[in-house]
């Protein structure tokens, strides 16, 4: 079952966004892990894959009209998908998997705290320039 299926599985069981959310993460950060350790370069094509279609989508929610985060959050987590979309549309062949992991594992961190807003990411060590 891929990634996607499978969440649709975890919202029949919960009404938590955030756990969908962060449980998407943890699966495709984990495929890049995984795929990186190994050298596995089908792996690697489908991770990153994964991985860009699940900011992609993180970033079409954000920008959404109906997105009901506030507007500084959305646009944080916005700039920070394009950075992360950026890096894997430009370098296929060789993203930086580490930053690709860091950034994940930041959104990650946020989605398991539980305030009312939610937590602004964190950045990562590498700098994202403003044209992401």
């Amino acid at each position: 079952m891929d990634p996607y299926r499978k969440a649709q599985a975890a919202a029949a069981a919960t009404n938590d966004p955030r756990a969908i959310e962060r449980d998407l993460l943890l699966r495709v950060t984990r495929a890049l892990e995984l795929a990186d350790e190994k050298g596995d370069r089908f792996m690697m094509i489908k991770a990153i894959t994964d991985n860009q279609s699940l900011w992609t989508i993180f970033v079409s929610d954000v920008v959404g009209q109906g997105n009901k985060l506030p507007a500084e959050l959305r646009a944080s987590i916005a700039s920070v998908g394009m950075a992360v979309i950026k890096e894997m549309s430009e370098n296929f062949e060789n993203p930086d998997i580490p930053f690709l992991v860091e950034v994940n594992r930041n959104i990650i961190a946020g989605l398991s705290e539980r305030p009312a807003a939610g937590p602004a990411p964190q950045r990562p060590s590498r700098e994202i320039s403003a044209e992401a």
